[in-house]
C-alpha cells in the first residue's frame, strides 16, 4: 500500500478547508438589492442610512437589510426593488446584494460576481479614433508654426501635413519660398517644436523645413486619447450607478465596456455616447459690456 508523509495529508487537508471557507459567501445565495450612492461621489456615511432607513418604514416598504459597501448603501429586498423614490436625491441601480453574513463581508469575503454570459446585462465595444487624435496635434503644430514664423517675419509658403517614411501622416512640412533662409526658419522653430526632428529638405519648389513625430510620439498621443476616453467613460457608468462595472481597454484602439445586469440599452448608449463640446467666444476686451447695455440705445433696441 502505497503511504505518504503524514504533513503532506495535513497539508491537502488544509487547503481545502481554506477552500471552503474563502467560498462560503457563494452558499448564501443573493437578494434584489437597490444601490444608492451620493450624487457628488462622496461616500454615503451611517447619517445617510439612518435617514434612509427612516424613509423606507415611514413609507412602509419592506427591506431585508441596509448597509454600507465601498461608500454606497445597499439596500436588501425580498424582490425586486421600485428605485424612482431615491432617483431625485441618489444615483440609483438596480443590483443584488450577498445574503452572507457581516463577519464574512467585514473579512473581506466576496461571492464569486457573475458576469454577463450568467447574468446578462450590456456589452458595449467602443474603437477610439487614435489617428485623428495624432492628426489633431500635427494641425496644433500647424497652428504653431504659423505664429511663430508671423512673429520673426519669416516668409513661408505653405505649412502642411504630411507622411514621413509611415503610412500615415507625422510630421508637418513648412513650405519657403526659392531664396528663402531655411536655417533661419529652422532655428525659430527649435523652441516651439523642441520635441521633434526637425531637418531641411530640398524640394522642386524650393527649400521646405520637416518637422518629424517618432513613432514612440505617435504611440504616447495614441495612449493619451484612449487614456482619455477611458476616463470619460468611467465617469460617465459611475453616473449611471451601475453595479460592478467592467471599462477596460481591449486591444490597440477599442475599449470594452460591461454593464451587468441593465437592460435598457438605448439609454445607457445615449448617455455614454454624448459628445463634449468647447466652444471659444471672441470677447471685446476694450468695450465695458455693462456701460454699452446702460446706453439709451440699447435700452429701447431690447424692448
Amino acid at each position: 500500500m502505497l503511504e505518504y508523509a503524514r504533513w503532506k495529508y495535513i497539508l491537502v487537508a488544509s487547503v481545502l478547508v481554506l477552500a471552503l471557507f474563502f467560498a462560503l459567501p457563494n452558499f448564501f445565495g443573493e437578494d434584489a438589492a437597490l444601490q444608492l450612492a451620493r450624487k457628488d461621489h462622496a461616500n454615503i456615511d451611517a447619517a445617510a442610512e439612518q435617514t434612509v432607513e427612516k424613509f423606507l418604514t415611514e413609507q412602509k416598504i419592506g427591506y431585508t437589510k441596509t448597509y454600507i459597501d465601498s461608500g454606497r448603501l445597499m439596500i436588501r429586498f425580498p424582490n425586486v426593488a421600485d428605485n424612482d423614490r431615491f432617483a431625485a436625491d441618489y444615483l440609483t441601480a438596480l443590483s443584488f446584494a450577498p445574503r452572507a453574513p457581516e463577519v464574512l463581508r467585514r473579512l473581506g469575503l466576496r461571492p464569486m460576481p457573475l458576469g454577463l454570459d450568467l447574468r446578462g446585462g450590456l456589452y458595449l465595444l467602443y474603437q477610439v479614433d487614435i489617428n485623428g487624435a495624432v492628426n489633431q496635434l500635427l494641425e496644433g503644430y500647424e497652428q504653431d508654426i504659423r505664429r511663430t514664423l508671423a512673429q520673426a517675419n519669416l516668409p513661408f509658403t505653405d505649412v502642411v501635413v504630411v507622411s514621413v517614411d509611415s503610412p500615415r501622416p507625422n510630421g508637418v512640412q513648412v513650405l519657403l519660398p526659392a531664396h528663402a533662409d531655411a536655417e533661419a526658419v529652422s532655428k525659430a522653430l527649435a523652441k516651439p517644436l523642441s520635441d521633434l526632428k526637425l531637418e531641411i529638405v530640398n524640394l522642386s519648389g524650393g527649400p521646405a523645413v520637416q518637422a518629424t513625430m517618432t513613432p514612440v510620439q505617435m504611440r504616447q498621443r495614441q495612449d493619451y486619447a484612449i487614456q482619455q476616453n477611458l476616463t470619460t467613460l468611467r465617469n460617465r457608468v459611475n453616473e449611471l450607478g451601475v453595479s460592478e462595472p467592467i471599462v477596460q481597454r481591449q486591444g490597440l484602439d477599442r475599449i470594452n465596456v460591461q454593464l451587468p445586469g441593465v437592460q435598457n440599452s438605448a439609454e445607457v448608449k445615449d448617455i455614454l455616447g454624448k459628445v463634449a463640446t468647447l466652444e471659444f467666444r471672441l470677447e471685446d476686451m476694450q468695450n465695458n459690456a455693462m456701460q454699452a447695455a446702460a446706453r439709451p440705445w440699447a435700452r429701447s433696441s431690447t424692448r
